[in-house]
């Protein structure tokens, strides 16, 4: 199987934090191209230069609406292709002009919702925050890049399924994927709270960053769990004080149990495996987001033991690589 790194669906990514810094490194090159309320400076977005990267946020907001207004309330219509035509395929015509890279699976993070007024009602109360959320975005991006700086990077922002109630109730309503080492897709829930977005901005940034070193494509569930441990490592190193509910610890009874299905699965894919970690069973003392637990815990052994010089030196190493130099190496049996 092969996986771009994953998601905050982020988490799960649900729910992040971030102050704003101006470093030296910062040109001041900032577009405020989302502050006006054209559709064109809607569609462009944001784009600023920090540490030598150019970053661009493009929020979704008006194709999402855009959508919602050609259905209507005509049950009649033929929904999920308008969604491709109005949503989707604007998507693909920004990737193709900027020449981003994005995953083959990349259809699949984009929710097809039946419930148009729903969805409406989410869109334009998003759209209303919109320069608060450019600016949280831009903040987060700033952070990260200013611990550790990478090559240029596209964040697309869209409005989160409604009736997607797992991220709006136990992620902090906000939800993330990396595509590829420059493009991040992330999904908000009018309810969403800022520091948790800028947490989960800097969660899917590590995910990049690993990217430019290995392209992030992994195959077993060890590790789809070394690269979440990675990326939310990173969001905590740039977000110290920001609490999300995955990076609380693992007790020790479920630290056990959490460590018995990797032992058992890690070295393989089993879907239905890698949903328990990440959904839990409390039938087995699993809480929830335990792939990002349990894989924060493993990458913290190995600073602890190994001593990195830097956040590079083992944001770049394989999983393997990184799980052998711990106290997990059973973990590769």
């Amino acid at each position: 199987m092969n996986k771009s790194i994953l998601f905050f669906l982020l988490f799960l990514l649900t729910v992040f934090t971030l102050g704003c810094s101006s470093s030296s490194g910062d040109k001041g090159k900032e577009k405020a191209g989302a502050s006006e309320e054209t559709d064109s400076q809607k569609n462009k977005g944001l784009e600023f230069e920090h540490n030598d990267q150019t970053f661009t946020v493009i929020p979704l907001f008006s194709q999402t609406l855009n959508y919602t207004e050609k259905v209507g309330g005509d049950s009649s219509k033929d929904r999920e292709r308008l969604y491709q035509e109005y949503v989707i395929s604007s998507f693909e015509d920004i990737a193709e002009e900027k020449d981003l890279e994005i995953s083959e699976f990349y259809e699949d993070y984009f929710e097809y919702n039946t419930n148009i007024e729903e969805l409406e009602n989410s869109t334009k109360e998003l759209m209303k925050q919109k320069d608060v959320i450019m600016k949280s975005v831009q903040s987060a991006l700033k952070e990260s890049s200013s611990k550790l700086s990478g090559t240029d990077k596209t964040i697309f922002v869209m409005p989160l399924n409604p009736t997607n109630h797992f991220p709006i109730y136990n992620l902090g309503g906000v939800t993330g994927v990396t595509l590829s080492e420059d493009t991040v897709i992330m999904k908000l829930d009018p309810s969403y709270e800022e520091e948790q977005l800028k947490y989960a901005v800097a969660h899917e940034y590590g995910h990049l960053i690993e990217g430019e070193g290995n392209g992030g494509n992994w195959g077993s569930i060890n590790e789809l769990v070394i690269s979440e441990g990675k990326a939310d490592t990173f969001a905590r190193k740039v977000y110290p004080s920001v609490e999300t509910s995955w990076n609380t610890p693992l007790e020790k009874n479920e630290k056990n149990e959490v460590l018995s299905v990797l032992e058992e699965e890690g070295n393989g894919y089993n879907a239905d495996a890698y949903y328990t970690l990440e959904r839990g069973n409390s039938n087995r003392n699993i809480p929830i987001a335990s792939n990002y637990k349990i894989g924060a815990v493993i990458v913290e052994d190995y600073i602890e033991n190994n001593n990195p010089s830097s956040v590079k030196e083992w944001i770049d190493l394989s999983p393997q690589q990184l799980i052998e130099k711990t106290s997990y190496e059973e973990l590769l049996q």
